[in-house]
């Protein structure tokens, strides 16, 4: 198991002693005489005449990195958690780290700040006579300057991003076609990396966003996890979203940071508490009563969002062709997206098994009549005849986990909202 932690380089919060001691000059500050004073959308006040500039709203006050203590004090906290273990580090709002005067982001010289960071501490563990041999991984999200992160990892400043752009997703913003919505945001990825040569990295709800399973019903939550455990590269799971948690409620406002749902509602809280009689956490808390998604039910059922989570998560562990491997997607026909996994040697010749990934995002059910006339999905050397069921999602009856199935005579029968994993 390797850790990696949050390493925030931009921003403070506002109860930071730096902040509430006003030292101005670790803060983007400005005064009456700068043409951004009038900005109230990204200045805010700092008392005596001066703003300070806040991303992403006024609860972050910017650092300057220009300041010499502010440079010292993140780089003494990151070789302090370097010598406690942490294997690596999410930097994030890179695009923060230099702006004009404006408050506008100035790309040359953040990534400048953040060479000179990364730099900092590769040196650190070079010089470091227990560390020097430890390898750790630097990273950002792609939250908020697409262009920026692409040259950071041109750069070699970044092993990878995290691809959050399905955090965005929901039913309003989708409207009456849910798989149009996904495939052009996967289109829209893959497009990125293959013009920037990211590493695949996705991640479908975070500490930031609305939970998956609050930004649409719980079959296509269901459905989007399954996906997204198909896809090439790593993968960022937000805790609980193997259950399908939805956004809990924390004062009667909601908020995605719920406790994590252990066991049913009672009075040990979801499981979160190892006593009962505590009525109020400092954490949100699902109110619905006779929910399923916790751990005890879905563990003791045969097949759940859970179950079906870690055959799949196992199925990665083994199989790099799900990792690794290429994938070849088709158009999108009636609501159901369609794509291959398989992986090639040297040779270019196919190793191994190849994946069919069949998901039917429509609320009808669909056939998949699949052949090799449009797009190879899969490679024409593997015999269709002789496919098998890897993994379904919960609500398809028709199929079993290893049930053999003849791709050239028979059809895959997709139920509304539903996906299946065959191998090959």
């Amino acid at each position: 198991m390797k850790i990696v932690m949050d390493l925030p380089v931009s921003s403070v919060s506002l109860n930071h002693p730096w902040f509430k001691t006003k030292l101005a000059h670790r803060f983007i500050v400005i005064d009456q005489r700068s043409p951004a004073y009038n900005n109230n959308e990204k200045f805010y006040d700092f008392g005596n005449g001066t703003k300070y500039l806040g991303y992403p709203n006024k609860n972050n006050p910017v650092l300057n990195w220009n300041n010499f203590e502010v440079k010292m004090s993140i780089f003494e906290a990151v070789k302090k958690y370097l010598e406690m273990g942490v294997d690596g580090f999410h930097i994030d709002h890179i695009s923060m780290m230099a702006v004009d005067a404006n408050g506008n982001p100035d790309h040359d010289k953040a990534i400048v700040a953040l060479k000179n960071l990364t730099a900092s501490i590769k040196d650190f563990l070079t010089n470091h006579t227990e560390l020097q041999d430890k390898k750790i991984a630097l990273f950002s999200s792609l939250r908020d300057i697409e262009d920026l992160h692409a040259q950071a990892q041109e750069t070699g400043d970044l092993h990878y991003v995290i691809d959050n752009s399905f955090t965005t997703l929901n039913n309003a913003k989708c409207g009456d076609s849910t798989a149009n919505c996904v495939h052009d945001a996967l289109d829209k990825a893959y497009q990125r990396y293959s013009a920037n040569n990211y590493t695949p990295h996705w991640q479908f709800s975070n500490p930031e966003s609305s939970r998956l399973a609050s930004r649409f019903d719980s079959d296509t939550a269901h459905l989007l996890n399954f996906m997204q455990l198909t896809l090439p590269g790593a993968i960022s799971l937000y805790y609980g979203q193997e259950l399908g948690m939805k956004d809990a409620k924390f004062n009667g406002n909601p908020t995605q940071r719920g406790v994590m749902q252990w066991s049913p509602k009672g009075e040990d809280h979801h499981g979160f508490l190892s006593e009962s009689g505590i009525d109020q956490l400092f954490f949100g808390e699902n109110e619905e009563g006779e929910g399923d998604d916790n751990y005890d039910t879905q563990y003791f059922r045969e097949l759940s969002p859970l179950k079906v989570y870690r055959k799949l998560a196992k199925l990665r562990q083994r199989d790099e062709a799900l990792v690794v491997g290429t994938t070849v997607r088709d158009k999108l026909v009636d609501d159901v997206i369609l794509y291959g996994r398989y992986a090639r040697d040297a040779n270019n010749t196919v190793i191994g098994n190849a994946y069919l990934v069949a998901l039917n995002f429509g609320n009808e059910e669909k056939t998949v009549d699949y052949d090799y006339q449009a797009v190879e999905v899969v490679p024409k050397s593997k015999d269709l005849a002789k496919a098998e069921i890897a993994v379904v999602t919960i609500g398809v009856d028709k199929y079993k986990s290893r049930e053999k199935i003849d791709l050239t005579a028979n059809k895959l029968v997709l139920p509304a909202k539903q996906g299946i994993l065959v191998r090959i």
